[in-house]
């Protein structure tokens, strides 16, 4: 099944009298396709979606299928299978409703307004029980909120995800 279709049947049975702005991601998973969006009578709703190949939209906080998404990749086997942006965008995608990725853009204009040892793009480093995969969100609008991401990725791709809202100083 096309996922773009299915994400459209899914969208149409969850809000019948809402009407959507979809868009897909440049991410290449085998299996996955990745989409961003909106509601199109709202400016600061930022929405994610991962539809399977079989159609199936999958479900906010699947963390057994973001370890699927990595193993697709194939990162543990090849540490440059994906940049550390794309694989944060992956977990975006399942995780995160009404926020976006500080990426190495976003970056650049906040460190005008912000000053942080918080403040930068998506990190992949090697520990010792696998991969850990760090990265900021942005939540819209005028005053926007900040969550740290940290995922760990273990040798037998087992997720962990945790969030924890953080406040950026001011310059």
């Amino acid at each position: 099944m096309d996922p773009r279709e299915a994400l459209d049947g899914y969208l149409r049975e969850l809000a019948p009298d809402y009407t959507y702005t979809v868009e897909p991601l440049p991410l290449e998973v085998p299996g996955y396709s990745f989409f961003q969006g909106s509601l199109d009578n709202t400016r600061n709703t930022r929405l994610y979606w991962v539809v399977r190949d079989d159609g199936t939209v999958l479900d906010f906080e699947s963390i057994s299928d973001l370890g699927r998404i990595y193993e697709a990749v194939g990162i543990l086997e090849d540490p440059e299978a994906a940049t550390a942006e794309e694989l944060a965008w992956m977990a975006v995608c399942l995780f995160v409703r009404h926020q976006t990725l500080v990426d190495a853009t976003l970056v650049f204009g906040l460190t005008q307004r912000y000053q942080d040892r918080h403040l930068k793009e998506p990190t992949l480093s090697r520990t010792r029980s696998g991969l850990e995969l760090v990265f900021l969100t942005r939540g819209i609008g005028r005053n926007p909120s900040f969550t740290r991401h940290r995922v760990t990725i273990r040798p037998d791709y087992q997720v962990k995800h945790t969030a924890k809202p953080i406040r950026l100083k001011l310059k």
